[in-house]
């Protein structure tokens, strides 16, 4: 497989360590949610506000399907995209999936002091921001750890991580020449 895709929760790094990824594997780096925005001349902030959730997670599930049909990519997913319309499942059948796993506190710690204003959290204060982080996560997590490896997003070594997907690949490519 020559996509990998990155999960995991807003402000885990995902897009940070897929340009690196992406960089290492000389593969093409995709945002999702960047790549949202440019198809449809739309911020998400602005699309959520005009026609709500449901609408956004139909667009983005539908982009997503698009995205995985490339070759060559590293993809930084958008934190609930693997939630929606069985696309945990689209993403392992295409990919190989990689879930950037943070503590509740290094998640709030990250949010609370990012420069981007993320489309669920903007406007939260501090309280808010960890119960939307703690009720968001519990929902989230059980899709995010169908990934086929799992990284602490705290101490992500990104040369680690390229190994680790790299012996991934070779695995597959071992047990698929074996059938």
């Amino acid at each position: 497989m020559s996509i990998i895709v990155l999960v995991g929760f807003s402000g885990c790094g995902k897009t940070t360590a897929g340009r690196k990824i992406a960089k290492a594997f000389n593969y093409k780096f995709i945002d999702l949610d960047q790549e949202f925005e440019i198809r449809y001349h739309i911020t998400i902030s602005s699309f959520l506000t005009k026609y709500g959730e449901e609408s956004f997670r139909k667009c983005e599930n539908n982009l997503l399907k698009l995205t995985l049909g490339s070759d060559n990519l590293v993809l930084s997913t958008g934190g609930g995209t693997p939630c929606y319309y069985n696309a945990m499942e689209e993403i392992n059948n295409h990919s190989i999936s990689v879930y950037i796993k943070m503590t509740r506190q290094s998640l709030h710690n990250r949010l609370i002091n990012s420069k981007k204003e993320r489309p669920l959290t903007e406007g939260k204060d501090s309280t808010e921001l960890m119960e939307y982080i703690e009720k968001t996560l519990e929902s989230r997590e059980k899709f995010y750890e169908k990934a086929f490896l799992t990284v602490k997003g705290e101490s992500l070594n990104i040369s680690d991580l390229v190994n680790k997907i790299t012996n991934f690949q070779n695995d597959l490519s071992k047990t698929s020449n074996n059938n």
